[in-house]
């Protein structure tokens, strides 16, 4: 009968009346596929440093109170906690400010579209009430910066029979 060894490889071994032969996907190609137990154990690692805003500032948080928790160990680094924590302090108070002014530029923005779509109308409205009262042929329109209708061009006559 075949063996399949811990390290997948076949071997022979003496054949026994009745013994029968491994099932197809009991039999390894090669050594280690698809066993588990044998890959190589996970590293331990530190975790990776955070790259958004709030990430890092959690990170220099982490590190204030771990400094604060140790620090009769680390005397000769109090003074740069504390730098590190005003410091801390002014970046979380230069974010909210930041936050505050994408809203009130959102706000502003908000408004501005809602104030040019109202005047687009209304110039619209008002550009139509002009022609009404000067006529669409006036030139006086052209002082609003309204285009008087002139006639459309007369073709040619050997123009207009070609085409």
């Amino acid at each position: 009968m075949r063996a399949v060894s811990s390290a997948g490889a076949i071997s022979e071994r003496d054949t026994e009346a009745g013994a029968e032969e491994p099932k197809q996907d009991e039999v390894r190609r090669h050594g280690g596929a698809g066993d588990t137990s044998l890959a190589a154990p996970e590293r331990k690692t530190m975790p990776r440093r955070h790259t958004t805003q709030a990430g890092m500032l959690g990170d220099i948080q982490i590190l204030i109170v771990a400094l604060a928790a140790n620090g009769e160990d680390l005397p000769h680094l109090e003074t740069s906690r504390a730098k590190l924590e005003k410091m801390l302090g002014q970046a979380y108070d230069a974010a909210t400010q930041q936050a505050n002014a994408a809203a009130v530029k959102q706000e502003a923005t908000k408004q501005l579209q809602t104030l040019r779509a109202d005047s687009t109308r209304l110039g619209n409205a008002l550009r139509a009430m002009i022609k009404e009262h000067y006529g669409v042929r006036s030139e006086k329109l052209a002082e609003f910066g309204i285009q008087p209708f002139r006639g459309r061009p007369r073709k040619g006559k050997g123009e207009g029979a070609a085409e």
